[in-house]
């Protein structure tokens, strides 16, 4: 009769450490599990005043330099190689190949100026529901700024991949404090 005692006991501590052990193993894999995942900074953006959201696009420097050899103040948005080439010979600088299935290029230029101190820069991309922006800064030297006297045309070209929506430029023109002022 004890012996019966003892198995029913044994067998009942089995089957009560089994239920537990399963109920310790999901617990453990519901917390190992990511539930709520992170919003990736890149990819979504807050929403903005218009109640759309915003990616950054990410973009590689092609070329980023004072003398261009191009005299227009211009942007251009590049999907084809045959427009890719037309630039390329104009410009005569060492710019690569590009897979144009794959990518684009956006090309900004300051146009001629008479001295150093200017320069032209994207500085961002981003993508909207409905549009891509490329946010361009051109900086022109201060007034009383100490300059190099040569010609200049600045230039900044950049590669993304290809995105089919709407390109709008969003240009921020502003003066160097480089230089400028009185000496105190």
């Amino acid at each position: 009769m004890i012996n019966k005692k003892i198995i029913i006991m044994i067998a009942l501590i089995l089957l009560i450490s089994v239920a537990l052990l399963g109920c310790v193993e999901k617990q453990q894999q519901l917390l190992n599990e990511d539930v709520v995942q992170p919003i990736d900074e890149d990819v979504v953006q807050p929403i903005d005043e218009n109640n759309m959201y915003k990616k950054n696009i990410s973009f590689e420097t092609i070329i980023l330099n004072s003398f261009s050899g191009y005299e227009k103040s211009k942007n251009y948005i590049i999907k084809e190689e045959q427009d890719w080439n037309l630039l390329r010979n104009k410009l005569q600088l060492p710019l690569p190949d590009i897979d144009f299935t794959k990518y684009m290029v956006i090309a900004a230029f300051q146009g001629l100026q008479n001295t150093g101190g200017y320069s032209i820069e994207i500085n961002e991309i981003v993508e909207s529901d409905e549009k891509i922006t490329i946010y361009i800064t051109k900086t022109s030297p201060h007034p009383d700024a100490f300059v190099i006297m040569v010609l200049t045309d600045p230039v900044h070209i950049v590669k993304l991949e290809s995105i089919d929506k709407e390109i709008v430029f969003n240009v921020t023109d502003i003066i160097s404090d480089i230089g400028g002022g009185e000496n105190t």
